[in-house]
């Protein structure tokens, strides 16, 4: 089953005093400019990235920012922002979904399944040195001597409605957080899976040029020739992922659904094969799973794209016939239970 490919996100800037935060599309350098163009600072990404966070703001004298994304190059003017104060505010709410600037005043909502819940992150810059309390409902932090320049953070579950605050000496900013509750079946009646290819680009589309449902890997008399003479490859690190799946899900419902989505691979005999196992894990006992979580909006799709790791080195030396199975569990926010189980076969 196929998906059409989605357009790029607009470009949501949020100005803040001292930061602008940038989200839309993928982008591979963003340039900060004051009132006459002049560059005050700027940030290449190794990676594209649809989010970005700058720590200089219309205080700073930040008047436009340049974004490369794609081969184009735009400039868009900063707004003035809508607050100025000792400190600016951000949520990640539920966390997981990426750290966004909230206003006093404001309401942020999301929907948890029955008996669920989520944690919530508030992050704080301070701006002006001073004596900060941050508060998610009853859990509460003190920082008597926040210096100017500091990062205070502060996590809590929420399962129910309540309020986020920032106190300072003289300024004070709440922001509402309104907690929808779905039955669980009809949680697993509005959600819907599309798609689940591999091999993927980083954007979670099917890589052409290579077999789908495929990994491939070169023969062992190949790697003999590449090991004893002047050839090589492309060096295939040991914690590298050697690709990537996407997972396409659609939200048929009236309010977003945040889930987490956990991926694994399979041996004939149903368990998680160690060839699979992401390396980056040697030093615990914990299972091949890779889990990620996301946020699928309104009557709308959402594309996650997670890794695929290879041990070489642990691969049977006769591939069994049948393959191996990928496997898809989404289970809502807070929940261990999954709403869609879904496979796939995975050859070498």
């Amino acid at each position: 089953m196929g998906c059409e490919p989605a357009t790029e996100p607009p470009l949501e800037l949020q100005s803040q005093a001292h930061e602008v935060v940038l989200h839309g599309p993928a982008m591979d350098r963003v340039d900060l400019l004051d009132g006459s163009g002049l560059v005050l600072q700027t940030r290449r990404m190794e990676r594209p990235s649809t989010h970005m966070a700058m720590p200089l703001g219309w205080s700073d004298g930040v008047r436009a920012v340049r974004i490369t994304a794609g081969g184009e190059v735009r400039e868009h003017p900063v707004p003035t922002p809508a607050q100025l104060g000792p400190f600016s505010l951000h949520l990640d709410a539920p966390m997981g979904q990426g750290p966004s600037v909230a206003l006093d005043g404001e309401t942020r909502s999301f929907t948890l399944v029955d008996g669920g819940a989520a944690q919530v992150a508030l992050m704080v810059q301070v701006h002006e040195a001073g004596a900060y309390t941050l508060r998610i409902g009853d859990t509460e932090s003190l920082h008597p001597e926040a210096q100017a320049g500091a990062r205070l953070v502060l996590v809590a579950e929420v399962d129910a409605d309540t309020t986020v605050d920032v106190v300072g000496a003289d300024h004070h900013s709440q922001v509402a957080l309104d907690v929808d509750h779905l039955p669980a079946s009809a949680a697993a009646a509005q959600l819907r899976l599309v798609d689940m290819p591999f091999p993927v680009d980083r954007a979670g589309f099917p890589e052409l040029a290579r077999p789908q449902d495929r990994i491939t890997l070169p023969a062992d008399w190949w790697r003999h020739v590449l090991k004893i003479s002047d050839l090589g490859t492309r060096a295939w690190g040991r914690y590298e992922p050697w690709g990537s799946e996407a997972v396409i899900l659609e939200n048929t419902g009236d309010a977003p659904m945040n889930v987490a989505i956990r991926s694994r691979v399979l041996g004939p005999d149903g368990q998680p094969d160690p060839v699979f196992r992401p390396r980056f894990r040697d030093v615990d006992t914990s299972t091949g799973e890779i889990n990620v979580l996301l946020r699928v909006p309104a009557h709308g799709q959402a594309r996650a794209v997670l890794p695929i790791y290879v041990d070489d080195a642990a691969l049977p030396d006769a591939p069994p016939l049948q393959g191996w199975t990928r496997q898809i569990q989404v289970a809502p926010l807070g929940h261990t239970e999954a709403l869609l189980t879904t496979t796939r076969p995975l050859f070498l």
